[in-house]
């Protein structure tokens, strides 16, 4: 299985693809890696014939969008505040983009196509940030969608059991 990512290191961004037989590519590029976790947060890792020394330092505080926390690696010593978004992250973060805005109503749209499986709320009810809205099942994993902020439910588009496609309106959210 192919994960992307998105690696922004003193803002620089990298474009960065694994896959399960060890391929690595990096802005499109075939790098050889190999990584050895020492420990919990210590790892050796090879980079074209190459051996650095990476710590991880996650962070108390997210980048000035607030969207995405950052970690400080050390890289043989030295630090280097980075941020990481796997292609998840940036299918939720579109779909939830906007959402702190002062718009009065924002619908909030399926990332990927998947199975309705829960509703967790109904039409009317005052919801809270980091509250749980509805479960969508995807690939036999369960996603949920979550409220980023304090929000009325003025609607409900989906059914339980229904399959929805990506972009398909699942809420809408009036700000209160």
């Amino acid at each position: 299985m192919k994960k992307e990512y998105r690696v922004t290191v003193l803002h620089e961004q990298y474009q960065i693809s694994t896959e399960d037989n060890g391929r690595t590519t990096v802005n499109g590029r075939a790098v050889k890696v190999d990584v050895v976790a020492v420990t919990v947060d210590l790892f050796s890792v090879m980079i074209e014939g190459s051996v650095y020394e990476v710590s991880l330092q996650p962070e108390k505080h997210s980048d000035p969008n607030g969207d995405l926390p950052t970690v400080t690696v050390f890289i043989n010593g030295r630090p280097s505040i980075v941020k990481v978004e796997d292609e998840r992250s940036r299918l939720l973060k579109s779909v939830l983009r906007g959402t702190t805005s002062r718009k009065s109503e924002l619908t909030l749209r399926a990332p990927m196509p998947g199975l309705i499986t829960r509703i967790e709320v109904q039409e009317g009810e005052t919801i809270r940030e980091g509250q749980g809205l509805v479960i969508l099942e995807a690939m036999k994993m369960e996603n949920e969608i979550r409220a980023s902020l304090n929000a009325r439910v003025s609607s409900v588009h989906v059914k339980l059991r229904q399959s929805v496609d990506k972009g398909d309106a699942l809420i809408t959210l009036s700000s209160i």
